[in-house]
């Protein structure tokens, strides 16, 4: 079954359900306040990609094979903010899948 959810600073974690398993096949990362800092995504703590936040205001991953993702195991999305003056960071990543 396809599922869609957007990660982002108040919501930074998704788990895969239980007895279940997700395939996470897109991933569309967006930056529109062209916000500074390093954008990771992580699976079970490992660090699965590292992004530098002013390189991008809209970049895109499509996996021939899919990240996945089995029961109770979490995908969390965390941002590491260097805008100057306090600015807050507001990127997101909208992660798209299946279900089984």
């Amino acid at each position: 079954m396809p599922f869609a959810q957007t990660l982002d600073a108040t919501n930074p974690t998704m788990t895969a359900p239980a007895q279940h398993s997700l395939a996470l096949t897109d991933l569309v990362m967006q930056n529109p306040a062209g916000d500074q800092g390093t954008l990771t995504l992580s699976r079970g703590g490992t660090v699965l990609f590292s992004q530098q936040l002013a390189d991008f205001r809209e970049y895109d991953l499509h996996f021939i094979t899919a990240i996945m993702l089995t029961t109770g195991q979490k995908f969390q999305f965390s941002v590491n903010c260097t805008n100057p003056g306090g600015k807050a960071c507001t990127p997101v990543v909208l992660i798209t899948g299946t279900t089984s």
